[in-house]
């Protein structure tokens, strides 16, 4: 089950008390953390560099198989912060940071720090045009490792899905055209749906609704036709 490392890291200042730069373009600091680099905003060049940003770093290990090892590993990862000035024509090195990355993250001995996230304080190494001490960069940093649980098995399901998926995009049974009986189109009221004939009278019967006389039924069960419609009879005599 794969490990991932997570560190908070929260840059609170950079000091250098009776420095003055010469140049006043402003600066920032990039810092490079487990294979990521992200710069902070832009400051003026006056001491102290008042900067309160927050960072955040991750990085998947997916042959470690416990903290101890995640931790063996970051020995050979490097964490670098730079403090760069934006001097013509593109930039300018000012101070710098170097350590390897489970020193930087784990000062103490064990793993888990006994105050984590209190503040802390390294000193940058100087370029040889910087005038005068070395600068010092104010944080602190909260790291978790922990299982990856959640992606472990999203990637089960997702094998699992591919080796079912059909080969086919299309949706539903396939019928076979010659199969396929298409019907004629019904202009017989009488074949419309019960619900249907109600609502849609045939144009002959709305002709003749003037003319009949409506039905009206007997005790004799025997219906009373309009002349119109009646059919003629002849009375045959005995001869």
């Amino acid at each position: 089950m794969p490990l991932e490392v997570v560190v908070e890291l929260q840059i609170r200042a950079i000091s250098c008390p009776g420095v003055f730069l010469p140049d006043k373009q402003d600066v920032y600091l990039g810092v490079y953390l487990l294979n990521q680099y992200l710069e902070t905003a832009c400051f003026p060049s006056v001491f102290p560099i008042m900067i309160q940003q927050r960072m955040t770093f991750e990085k998947l290990f997916e042959n470690a198989v416990d903290p101890g090892a995640v931790a063996d590993i970051l020995e050979s990862f490097l964490t670098r912060f730079e403090l760069i000035q934006l001097v013509s024509p593109v930039w300018e090195e000012l101070a710098y940071y170097e350590e390897n990355t489970r020193d930087f993250l784990f000062p103490e001995p064990k793993l888990t720090p006994s105050h984590p996230g209190m503040c802390r304080e390294v000193l940058m190494k100087t370029a040889a045009s910087f005038p005068g001490i070395a600068p010092k960069i104010e944080f602190s940093t909260r790291t978790a490792i922990r299982e990856c649980v959640f992606l472990h098995r999203n990637r089960f399901l997702e094998e699992r899905y591919k080796s079912r998926r059909p080969l086919s995009t299309s949706y539903g049974p396939k019928v076979p055209l010659n199969n396929m009986q298409m019907k004629p189109k019904e202009s017989n009221l009488n074949r419309l749906p019960q619900s249907m004939q109600s609502r849609a009278p045939s144009p002959y019967s709305a002709r003749r609704s003037s003319q009949d006389q409506p039905a009206q039924v007997n005790p004799g069960n025997n219906f009373r036709i309009s002349r119109e419609s009646k059919p003629p009879f002849v009375v045959r005599h005995p001869q």
